[in-house]
């Protein structure tokens, strides 16, 4: 097997085209705010998320210093894009089809995994049903188990 090393430096070759960096730009004129080779490595990001789900709206902004990133969060324009940001992502979210999160019993386990499914046999009284994936095995489990100090063993099945 040969070693291949991705990240090892590639032999000069004499008919490759030289490969040229713009020097002369001034970041304070680039109208674009494009990160030129020169300023990428002296730029900030600052990431602005408005929520914890994955579904939530986030800003980034971009500053060549702390000081730059401080004075673009206190503006008053900021405040209004974050404010903007949350009501259009709210509209936005809104015009998908609505989804409805199971319910959910007060240990944080969805109802139907407290619940044998239908054509289960009859639970023992006293006892409770169970789902799950075994631990040991990795492999999925449904059953009705003894209340606790119950020495029965549980009744599984599929």
């Amino acid at each position: 097997m040969t070693d291949f090393d991705p990240f090892a430096d590639v032999p000069a070759d004499d008919t490759a085209e030289a490969v040229t960096t713009p020097t002369d730009i001034d970041p304070k004129e680039n109208k674009n705010n494009m990160t030129t080779s020169n300023d990428s490595q002296n730029s900030l990001t600052v990431t602005l998320k408005g929520g914890s789900g994955f579904d939530a709206p986030w800003i980034v902004i971009h500053a060549g210093t702390p000081q730059d990133a401080i004075d673009t969060l206190n503006t008053d324009s900021m405040k209004q894009l974050t404010e903007l940001t949350q009501k259009v992502a709210g509209k936005f979210a809104g015009s998908g089809p609505a989804k409805s999160a199971p319910a959910q019993n007060s240990n944080g386990q969805p109802q139907g995994a407290q619940q044998a499914p239908a054509g289960a046999p009859d639970c023992p009284p006293g006892w409770t049903f169970r789902s799950g994936v075994s631990k040991a095995s990795g492999k999925p489990y449904k059953g009705f188990f003894p209340p606790r100090g119950d020495d029965s063993k549980p009744i599984f099945f599929q």
